[in-house]
This record gives structure tokens, sequence and C-alpha cells, in this order.
């Protein structure tokens, strides 16, 4: 019987470059995001034009991330049922965080007068979808 240990050592080796790979681009992607979000919550240091314009590449790289780790978020909802209740409070941290993220996103879409004028930003009620804008700084 011939020994397969090089092929499957180079199969190890492939893999734990791909999982290394794969941590490197969580860690800069993630990296982005708190970079991007610290400038573009720093309005008094960036103005209106590059907080417009962060918020939205802020919302393009969070889709981005969200679907990166979309395997995880089926992964644990699907556990979330045996799980104990620290599991359970991640879980709805995230969501929370998801939920506020895209709230800020959406708000300041239809705030834009610079990125997207043409959203409705100088239109309806003034300052209706600017408050939760406003109130959802993290």
């Amino acid at each position: 019987m011939i020994s397969s240990a090089p092929e499957e050592a180079a199969g190890r080796t492939v893999g734990r470059r791909q999982i290394l790979a794969r941590t490197r681009l969580d860690f800069w992607l993630d990296a982005a995001i708190f970079v991007g979000y610290t400038f573009a919550y720093s309005f008094g240091f960036t103005g209106l034009v590059i907080h417009e314009w962060l918020g939205l590449a802020l919302g393009l790289v969070l889709v981005v991330h969200l679907t990166l780790h979309w395997d995880w978020v089926v992964r644990t909802t699907r556990r979330l049922a045996g799980r104990r209740g620290h599991d359970r409070v991640i879980w709805l941290v995230n969501l929370a965080l998801l939920f506020a993220m895209t709230l800020c996103v959406v708000s300041g879409i239809l705030i834009s007068r610079v990125a997207m004028p043409s959203s409705g930003g100088n239109s309806g009620e003034p300052g209706a979808p600017a408050k939760p804008h406003r109130e959802l700084r993290l």
C-alpha cells in the first residue's frame, strides 16, 4: 500500500493557507469598518461631504461583512435553542448592532444632501429622518 502522506500534508497546508487568508481578510475588513466608523462619527472633523460618502461606503462594507459571515449567522441561529444564555446574549447584541447600523445608514441616505441629494434629504417633515440618524450614534 502506498502512503499518501505528502498529498495529505499538502492538503492541510492549502487548508491552513485558506484559513489564514480568510482570517487576514476578516481582520482588515473589520479594521476598515472601525476606522471608517470612527471618522464618519467625527462629523466636525470630516465635514458633510466626507461624512456622507463614508456613511455610504460603510453601508456597502457592512453588507460585504454580513455576506462573508452569513454561515456564522445561520449556524448560530440554529444552535440558539439548545444553548445557554451567554450565547443568546451575544446573538442579541449582534442583532441589535445590525439593526442600529441599518437604521443609521438608511436614515443617513434619507437625509443626504451631498452624496444622494435625490433621496429626499430636504423634503417632508423637518427633522423627521434626521432625528433617528443623530440619536443612533453608538
